[in-house]
């Protein structure tokens, strides 16, 4: 279960520009380097950048969730960055982005990254992201997205 202090609006920002995919995940590893955990801004992007380079952290519908691990973290922290303009990330074929997720997540394996990338995976998700004019209606997106995606109990 993430906790409320997975994302908050102090951690997002709107109408952002940048010029590459690097671009983007400096700005973004500046953002989760600001919240809990012991990784500098540097550490964080080349976690980041090599995750990238592995395989694109692209969902599809405009949205990417670039992700890394950071062994002082108990709980996963979250940023987002929506541009102004998409950014190329470098991809292949469609693969530019209105928004990046970013994810700084505990050591520990656990389903947490699945939990966030099944969420935003949704069309609903990703529009919903793309327009969020604020940062506390970006937060509110996710939230709602995570919700909707939860399991429901099924009463017998």
């Amino acid at each position: 279960m993430l906790s409320p202090e997975f994302l908050t609006p102090d951690r997002v920002r709107v109408d952002v520009e940048a010029s590459s995919r690097k671009d983007a995940l400096q700005s973004l590893s500046i953002l989760l380097a600001s919240g809990p955990g012991s990784l500098t801004a540097g550490e964080i992007f080349a976690l980041l950048d090599q995750r990238e380079r592995l395989g694109s952290t692209c969902l599809g519908n405009g949205v990417a969730v670039p992700h890394g691990r950071d062994p002082s973290l108990e709980q996963p922290v979250a940023a987002i960055l929506r541009f102004t303009d998409p950014v190329d990330f470098d991809a292949g074929e469609d693969t530019a982005i209105s928004v990046a997720v970013g994810l700084m997540l505990p050591e520990k394996e656990g389903g947490d990254l699945s939990t966030v990338v099944d969420a935003l995976r949704m069309a609903d998700s990703a529009i919903a992201l793309r327009t969020a004019s604020t940062p506390d209606a970006a937060v509110e997106a996710v939230q709602a997205s995570l919700a909707s995606a939860a399991p429901k109990d099924v009463e017998g």
